[in-house]
């Protein structure tokens, strides 16, 4: 007969079965920042705001972002992205469209993206814009403060997923605000902070890079361009090195400290950041010359080949 361990299996496999045909109908919705589907979530008192005349939404939103601010200040990261996500959720939020969402579960298709921001150009708008700009800067330190907290062990929260979401709450502000460098510096941070992968030390790198060009003396700017620069040269190094003779015709000495055994000059920790950057530069143009000497062998056998 069936017996109960196997009947709990059973029950436990339906269920797995159910809960992945669910994701799979809500996707999009998984993949939209945390503080975008709280929008969805957050009841009476935001249906309560999203009913008030523009004027008042703006005013009861503005005080939404000030509770916020308050509570970030005081390192409550978690509330603050909650009265956050309320300011920005009284012009900009999703919608259900299926009344029995909760039977049924949520489905990409019957959600929908609400903007009742005013008219462009009305000095209303310019208000909800600088009020949604404000929320996004603010949402972008409260996720950094969460992802630290959940490295240190602090709380039970996954670091890379909050910094993803500050990656968001970056491109909104930045949608706001192009080139502002202080989203690029958060950005860029919470980049290599969501993944240990080369691709996104690049793209951090691009970010730093013009923030760099919009704020040249911003030191925490310079300091991680300069350390991000520096790991990836020392990384492409390695592989130089890893590949042996391969590159002897490539391959430079480096006098310079970043990596070559001459010079004997300080370290480069202690060099200023501009000076680490241009370290750390050289270090990567030689390994260029070493990927074009790779590659101009390559060309070199293939033409052998092809003449027999």
């Amino acid at each position: 007969g069936v017996t109960g361990r196997t009947m709990r299996a059973a029950l436990e496999q339906a269920v797995q079965i159910k809960s992945a045909a669910l994701a799979r109908q809500r996707c999009r919705f998984d993949a939209s920042p945390d503080y975008y589907q709280r929008t969805l979530w957050t009841g009476d008192e935001a249906e309560g705001l999203r009913a008030l005349p523009l004027e008042e939404r703006l005013a009861r939103a503005a005080k939404l972002k000030e509770e916020g601010t308050a509570l970030l200040r005081v390192g409550d990261h978690s509330a603050a992205v909650e009265r956050y996500a309320l300011a920005l959720g009284a012009f900009c939020y999703l919608r259900c469209t299926d009344p029995a969402w909760r039977r049924h579960g949520l489905r990409d298709d019957a959600i929908e993206e609400v903007d009742e921001r005013p008219a462009g150009g009305s000095p209303l708008r310019e208000r909800a814009d600088s009020l949604l700009l404000g929320s996004y800067k603010n949402l972008s330190l409260c996720y950094l403060g969460m992802a630290a907290a959940a490295r240190s062990g602090d709380t039970g929260g996954d670091a890379s997923s909050c910094c993803r979401h500050c990656i968001s709450a970056c491109d909104a502000a930045l949608e706001l605000q192009p080139g502002c460098a202080k989203m690029l510096y958060r950005r860029a941070r919470a980049r290599v902070g969501a993944s240990a992968g080369e691709a996104a030390a690049d793209e951090a790198i691009r970010d730093l890079r013009e923030a760099t060009r919009k704020a040249p003396e911003d030191r925490a700017v310079r300091a991680l361009l300069a350390r991000l620069l520096g790991e990836r040269a020392a990384r492409r190094e390695a592989e130089e090195l890893a590949f042996g003779g391969m590159f002897s015709r490539g391959r430079l000495a480096s006098s310079s400290g970043c990596g070559g055994d001459g010079g004997g000059g300080k370290d480069d920790n202690d060099e200023p950041a501009a000076a680490r950057c241009r370290t750390a530069e050289r270090g990567e143009a030689r390994f260029k010359a070493c990927e074009d000497e790779v590659r101009r062998a390559g060309e070199a056998v293939q033409m052998l080949r092809e003449r027999g």
